[in-house]
């Protein structure tokens, strides 16, 4: 093992570093990962604190903007949001009801071109045994 200095992490902690491991193959690194399933990781309790401070932050702030922003009262504004959501499901219904169509008309074109490859295959099957029963003949 040779010496090859030391590191300085992003928090000021130094840490010594070793060529050797520097050598290792991508596939040892990926044997040692395999082994450490997160399931048994250990979790990192303090970054998952932070995060989920800084979603509540949010969401109390964007809550508070909103509240102050409002174009206009709370029963004006619940009325507008009620009928947005009834447009929206008018619009859901109307895209739904076209989707519908659009897969039984897609569906009916394709038995028909299903049905005419269908005919088209016994119509070349009876040639082809019409040509071979002449052949036969002859």
């Amino acid at each position: 093992m040779s010496y090859a200095g030391t590191t300085t992490t992003p928090l000021g902690r130094r840490l010594r570093r070793d060529r050797t491991e520097e050598t290792h193959s991508a596939t040892d690194a990926a044997k040692h990962d395999a082994d450490r399933t997160p399931a048994t990781r250990a979790p990192r309790w303090k970054s998952l604190g932070l995060l989920g401070t800084g979603i509540a932050i949010g969401a109390l702030l964007g809550a508070g903007t909103a509240l102050l922003l409002a174009p206009a009262s709370g029963v004006a504004t619940r009325r507008r949001l009620a009928r947005g959501a009834r447009r929206a499901g008018f619009r859901a219904n109307d895209a739904w009801a076209e989707l519908g169509e659009s897969l039984r008309h897609r569906g009916s074109r394709t038995r028909r071109s299903l049905r005419r490859r269908a005919h088209e295959g016994r119509w070349a099957a009876e040639r082809l045994r019409d040509r071979g029963a002449a052949l036969r003949e002859w």
